[in-house]
Parts: structure tokens; sequence; C-alpha cells
């Protein structure tokens, strides 16, 4: 179709430049035609989209200034959630690490709790190692 046009046009602009075409330009007849083919070129052009867009409305059909509107909109949609995926990724770290730090926090308190709830730990070795000798002086002095 692209080699038909260009073609096309090079036919057409040899024919231009020919010296029956310069004379042609020159009729006053010729250019108000000319002037009236153009117009009407225009207008069916205009008539042709206005009909187009009342039946496109009429069918509730997508234009393609909507499709272009609807493109925009996804792109940026798109962009919105891969920003969103990247910050929940990143709260989802946070979050992990703050319940790491929990854990070894209800940890140390469980254990702090289970050293003050204990019964009281007996004497240390050197001081019950006194008591007992004590004890041994006591009940060895009545047998003397």
């Amino acid at each position: 179709m692209t080699q038909m046009k260009d073609a096309l046009l090079q036919g057409v602009g040899k024919l231009l430049q020919s010296e029956q075409a310069m004379k042609l330009m020159q009729n006053e007849a010729v250019i108000k035609a000319l002037t009236k083919a153009f117009t009407a070129t225009t207008e069916v052009r205009q008539t042709i989209d206005q009909q187009v867009a009342s039946v496109v409305k009429s069918l509730k059909l997508a234009t393609r200034d909507d499709l272009k509107s609807l493109r925009r909109n996804v792109e940026r949609l798109e962009r919105e959630l891969t920003a969103l995926r990247r910050t929940v990724e990143e709260n989802a770290l946070v979050a992990s690490e703050a319940v790491e730090t929990a854990r070894i926090a209800a940890r140390a308190a469980d254990a702090a709790r289970a050293r003050v709830e204990s019964p009281a730990a007996a004497p240390a070795p050197a001081a019950a190692g006194a008591s007992n000798a004590k004890r041994a002086g006591k009940a060895k002095a009545p047998q003397a």
C-alpha cells in the first residue's frame, strides 16, 4: 500500500511539473474547480467523522481517545501498584524484624521473671561449709 501511494505521489509530482499542468494552473476556472474539490473533500471528511462519532456514541463504543485515556490510566495504576508492592515488602521486613526483637525481649522477660519468682537459693557452698562446721562443733562439744 505504501509503495503504491509513493508511486502515485511521484507520478502526480511529475505531472504537476509538466508544461500542460502549468498552463492549466493559470486558468481561473481550473483554480476554482480545484478549490471546490479540496473544500468538498474537507467537508466530506468532517461529515464522515461526525457520522462515525455519532454511531460510536449511539453504540457506546470506545473511541481512540477513550482507549488512549484508558491506556494512560492503566499505566499510571501499574506504576502505583509497583510502588505499593515495594512499600508492602519494606514494611513486611520491618515488621519481621520487630517480631524477632519482641520475641527476644519476651524470652529475656521470662528469664528475669523466673529468677525473681524462684524460691531462695541454697546458701553458697563456702557459707554452707561454715554452717556445717559450727553444727558439727556444737554436736561434738557435749560428748567431750
